[in-house]
């Protein structure tokens, strides 16, 4: 209970940061492990920074209204 008062600062809003803490909220009682839910989350917030990326990637490559230039600065803005 201390641990999930926490929650209400997260951003729902943004599936990039929503997706990954709910499920780190969710494996950590259902594993009795506090390691596997960060380690889920982590994993989580890789792929789905990966798979945008990716998406964002074959956007420029086929609407060619943007460079590849434009996609890599997009995506390293959440990073500052």
């Amino acid at each position: 209970a201390l641990m999930f008062e926490h929650a209400r600062h997260i951003n729902w809003m943004d599936k990039r940061t929503a997706i990954p803490s709910f499920i780190t909220i969710i494996i950590m009682p259902l594993t009795y492990s506090i390691a596997y839910g960060i380690i889920a989350g982590i994993v989580t917030q890789i792929f789905l920074w990966v798979f945008c990326w990716l998406l964002e990637y074959w956007d420029a490559l086929v609407t060619k209204d943007r460079t590849l230039r434009h996609v890599w600065l997009n995506n390293t803005d959440m990073f500052y």
